[in-house]
């Protein structure tokens, strides 16, 4: 588990009263949470913990993974760009590709108040717009992830500043 040992020193916990939740759960909760999208009650209910420590945890190993941010996102410096291009060329025959981008919806619950509907995307559920590009390889060089469900894709690649 990469991932886990990455984040080990940021989210393991001392406490006094016992061992607290091993970091090796607490990654597997944060996985469940972001893969199923459930509600923390339920997460809790199937893993054996309480739904405030489900979201205590799910902030905490976020945080950390984001901290470590720069191992994951990355952008081809001058000299990797020529690499870029080429590896895009060997797979498809398109010259001069640095990447591919594209946007997905990440389906949420219902957020709280009178903007919900903004999050409402044009299949009829409420999400998040999320824009990714990759290189040849499948590495994410850059991941917006702010706009709501009902944003166009194109209005997200209009607004988003790239170097």
């Amino acid at each position: 588990m990469e991932l886990t040992d990455m984040v080990r020193e940021a989210i393991s916990q001392q406490t006094l009263r016992n061992a607290g939740i091993p970091v090796e759960l607490q990654v597997l909760t944060f996985w469940r949470f972001f893969a199923t999208g459930c509600f923390f009650m339920t997460d809790g209910d199937l893993i054996g913990i309480h739904k405030s420590t489900v979201s205590r945890i799910v902030h905490r190993v976020a945080s950390a993974i984001a901290a470590k941010r720069c191992y994951f996102v990355t952008f081809p410096e001058h000299a990797g760009l020529n690499n870029v291009k080429q590896d895009f060329y060997e797979i498809a025959g398109f010259p001069r590709v640095i990447g591919c981008i594209n946007c997905t919806h990440i389906r949420i619950i219902r957020p709280p108040g009178s903007a919900a509907e903004v999050y409402r995307n044009r299949k009829g559920y409420f999400s998040i717009n999320v824009q990714a590009e990759c290189d040849a390889n499948l590495r994410i060089s850059s991941l917006v992830a702010r706009w709501p469900g009902s944003t166009h894709d194109a209005q997200i690649f209009d607004n988003v500043f790239y170097l």
